[in-house]
């Protein structure tokens, strides 16, 4: 493995926080249904995360950023190590959309993430 040329070869590694607005998950309901209007037959004796607020809030979250001198990615730890930001330092933009609102849903009985119009 070859060294770097100079210091601005080097990846660097920091933890950081963003806030972002969220639509969070109000709790678990405690009933489980043996039949889900989701199409789930054996949902039981799983509970589902089905309330969701209607309204976002505003909500930390803590952000591992790596960065060399071309890209800099933001990984938000806290929702599973997704990638919230990839930014390209040479053209100076992002490289993919970037939603400021984080909005789960419960299809089922596990919960997924909506980014834009993109499931994740």
């Amino acid at each position: 493995m070859t060294e770097p040329q100079d210091m601005n070869d080097k990846v660097s590694v920091h933890a950081s926080t963003i806030q972002l607005l969220t639509y969070a998950i109000k709790g678990e309901n405690c009933n489980p249904v043996f039949r889900s209007q989701y199409g789930v037959v054996h949902i039981y004796p799983y509970t589902l995360l089905d309330d969701i607020s209607s309204q976002p809030t505003e909500k930390t979250y803590r952000t591992l950023v790596i960065e060399n001198r071309y890209l800099r990615v933001t990984v938000i730890t806290e929702l599973g190590g997704r990638i919230y930001s990839v930014y390209d330092k040479l053209s100076q933009r992002e490289v993919f959309y970037k939603n400021k609102i984080i909005k789960f849903f419960s299809p089922c009985n596990t919960w997924s993430i909506l980014f834009g119009r993109c499931r994740v």
